[in-house]
């Protein structure tokens, strides 16, 4: 009767012993997923700040072409309102 009592207690404290292993695997494991997803956030984030530092370091070099467009268009309305107020002068005098 003891040799079983002995033999249960044995396998109980082995299961023991099984079951906090699997859960420091399980640990490192999670472990090892969180610092792979944070080196990847961290790439992401260095591409997209280098992209973003390119785009603004090429718009101070030159002007984009929505700015030059503007400039142009502004400049073409003030010379058509600037001919109609000379026709509208000319025909008053």
């Amino acid at each position: 009767m003891e040799a079983k009592v002995r033999e249960a207690r044995e396998e109980e404290r082995q299961r023991l012993d099984d079951k906090a292993q699997c859960q420091r695997q399980l640990s490192l494991f999670r472990r090892q997923m969180l610092v792979h997803t944070i080196e990847g956030l961290k790439k992401s984030l260095e591409d997209q700040s280098a992209k973003l530092q390119a785009t603004y370091s090429r718009q101070e070099r030159e002007p984009s072409l929505d700015e030059e467009n503007l400039c142009r268009t502004h400049s073409s309305s003030n010379s058509n309102s600037n001919k109609f107020h000379q026709s509208k002068q000319d025909l008053a005098e």
